[in-house]
């Protein structure tokens, strides 16, 4: 007896669709990614056909982005396999991509998509670090940030100072690892051992794509940093009762503020009764170097004053602290007359 209506269901069969062949994931996205550096991903693709396949070609629809297997690459049905999807960055704007594998079953692909966005490091450096005046024996230092721009790892370098002549300039030297977005702080110190000009050279790199810059170091010895006028305070002569005032003015050669403190006012070995300063602590700013080279200096003032209870000749030493090393503490001269 014939069953007419299994041969309906065979024929059926053999023209239903073959199953798909997919990819595990439907998007990569290499997020950051530097120009010049090849990016990998491994992805996996399933054969779901109940066949056995061999891929035959591959495509992308950006020339940023392909699609990585062995020639003659098979796989039997139910089958999975890794092939390789890389990212090389090929301009400035975030990029995205169909990649498409074909197969020996014409009507059997696979896609998925991909997107990156190029990232470029930041080079650049300073041309130059000025130190300038520093007075002998005391000890300068200036940072330069190495700052890894973008959001993948990084190296930066930092080369030995060259110099012709006597060393004052140093710094630790080598191969730094940065964090994505990460920064190495580079510093250099000067620290003159005579009063002339001192120059030198380091080479940086902020990133390894980075080409390794010169920067120039310049500064020059000085022998003291900190200076006042007048040399001498006159206040006087002056009724008893009365007051005199006057002023001192502090001049500072060095590229950073000076702290002035702990003043004092001493007739001999006694603090003055009759002598007195504002204000009691002072900041001398930072000198500054004008467009034809010349040193600008910082400069803050104090007011002196004498107010005598008696007649006679009298004489003071104010003194303040600077946290110098070669000039610990300042001392400037007093002279009163009271009539």
């Amino acid at each position: 007896m014939r069953y007419p209506f299994a041969t309906l269901l065979l024929v059926l069969s053999s023209c239903a669709p073959p199953g798909e062949l997919v990819f595990s994931r439907q998007l990569i996205d290499f997020g950051a990614a530097v120009p010049g550096l090849v990016r990998r991903e491994r992805v996996e693709l399933i054969n779901q056909t109940g066949a056995t396949l061999e891929l035959t070609t591959a495509s992308s629809t950006h020339p940023s982005f392909s699609l990585l297997f062995p020639p003659r690459m098979t796989f039997s049905a139910g089958e999975t396999r890794e092939i390789e999807v890389r990212y090389a960055p090929g301009g400035a704007a975030p990029e995205e991509a169909t990649l498409e594998v074909a197969t020996s079953l014409g009507n059997v692909t696979a896609s998925m998509r991909v997107k990156g966005t190029p990232t470029t490091p930041d080079c650049e450096l300073p041309q130059r670090l000025d130190f300038g005046p520093v007075a002998r024996g005391d000890q300068v230092s200036l940072e330069v940030a190495l700052l890894n721009s973008t959001s993948l790892e990084g190296i930066a370098f930092v080369g030995p100072v060259e110099t012709f002549q006597e060393p004052a300039f140093s710094t630790e030297s080598g191969s730094f690892p940065l964090a994505a977005q990460g920064e190495h702080q580079a510093v250099f110190t000067f620290q003159p051992a005579e009063a002339r000009a001192y120059a030198a050279t380091v080479r940086l790199s902020r990133h390894q794509l980075c080409a390794e810059q010169p920067v120039a170091l310049a500064g020059s010895g000085v022998a003291s940093a900190l200076a006042w006028t007048p040399a001498t305070a006159e206040l006087g002569p002056v009724a008893v009762g009365a007051t005199a005032r006057t002023t001192v003015v502090f001049t500072n050669l060095m590229f950073r503020p000076l702290q002035l403190s702990e003043f004092a006012l001493r007739e001999g070995s006694i603090t003055s009764s009759v002598f007195s300063v504002m204000p009691s602590e002072l900041t001398v700013p930072a000198a500054t170097r004008a467009v034809d080279g010349t040193v600008i200096s910082g400069m803050a003032s104090v007011e002196l004053s004498f107010t005598p209870t008696a007649s006679g000749a009298r004489s003071a030493q104010l003194t303040a602290s600077t946290g110098l090393t070669s000039q610990p503490t300042i001392s400037v001269s007093l002279r009163a007359e009271a009539q």
